[in-house]
């Protein structure tokens, strides 16, 4: 029945979702990143592309759902518009999966945003950060009802680690320990009438 994966990668600034899609080598055709994009148009100041960069990435998600084609997408999962585009996918037959990348504290975003504006790396500044780590994780539950599958991936270490799989309404414990977002998450979880 799904043929077609839609494949999303979300959480805040300096999580780790680039890091993550790059290991996980996803077999899709189209890979949506409007911050790629933004680099291409505008290499001296990608934020000044930004608007531009948004709307070929709109583009890019409308021609892979109309041609039925496989692809991966970035959000920070900060606005409502990407859990409308995971339901849009969902409905249009694709089978829709979202690697969650997550850290223990906002500060470890703060401090990779920095270290990557060092290396040339484009900056965001601390108070959007915070806004977008705890608006982040409050579409995180609505984002996981419109999935078929879920990884939920901590990435507070040195390299992403998975700690949960979700389908179906079950959840699979991946890791021996679970860090305190994730025990947070899973309590949530299983409020809502999830099972582990």
């Amino acid at each position: 029945m799904h043929n077609n994966l839609a494949i999303f990668y979300c959480g805040t600034n300096g999580a780790g979702k680039s890091t993550l899609r790059s290991l996980n080598q996803d077999i899709v055709q189209i890979v949506i990143d409007s911050d790629h994009i933004a680099m291409q148009i505008n290499p001296t100041n990608p934020r000044l592309a930004d608007l531009e960069a948004g709307r070929k990435a709109i583009e890019l998600f409308k021609f892979a759902i109309k041609n039925q084609i496989s692809f991966s997408m970035e959000s920070t999962l900060s606005g409502k518009s990407i859990l409308q585009r995971m339901k849009t996918a969902k409905e249009n037959d694709f089978k829709v999966r979202l690697n969650y990348v997550g850290v223990d504290s906002v500060n470890i975003n703060i401090a990779r945003v920095r270290a990557r504006v060092l290396s040339g790396g484009h900056f965001i500044d601390e108070q959007t950060i915070k806004n977008r780590y705890t608006i982040s994780r409050e579409h995180l539950n609505s984002a996981i009802s419109f999935c078929d599958e879920v990884f939920i991936f901590d990435n507070s270490g040195k390299s992403p680690k998975a700690m949960l799989h979700i389908e179906n309404q079950q959840i699979t414990q991946i890791a021996d320990e679970l860090v305190d977002w994730c025990k947070v998450l899973l309590d949530e979880l299983l409020g809502l009438g999830f099972e582990i």
